[in-house]
């Protein structure tokens, strides 16, 4: 009976530990390898989650922050992981930001 216990316990542990290294769409869009196209498309969907961002215009983003930073090599960027970051940390809490090369945040 002892035995079975330690080996549930250990198969439990072993669960746990591999549902908190997976990652979400979101985590794998900022990945490699994931396209740019699909990336794109994973992040908008996730900006569009939050009630502060469920009316931003994806379309006229990229032109409007092209010319923000024009005469700089960030005004040629055409995929949103180019200016924007995101990672979990290890507590699991969600860790987002903007890239600001050489222009004031708005």
């Amino acid at each position: 009976m002892g035995n079975r216990f330690g080996i549930t316990a250990i198969m439990a542990i072993g669960l746990f530990l591999c549902a908190a290294c997976a990652t979400n769409d979101v985590e794998s869009a900022f990945g490699s390898k994931t396209t740019g196209k699909e990336s794109d498309k994973i992040i908008i969907k996730y900006c569009m989650s939050c009630h502060t961002h469920q009316s931003f215009d994806a379309a006229a983003h990229i032109p409007a922050a092209q010319k923000r930073y024009a005469g700089s090599a960030t005004a040629r960027a055409a995929e949103c992981r180019a200016c924007h970051t995101y990672s979990v940390s290890w507590l699991g809490n969600e860790v987002r930001g903007t890239h600001w090369i050489g222009v004031k945040e708005p």
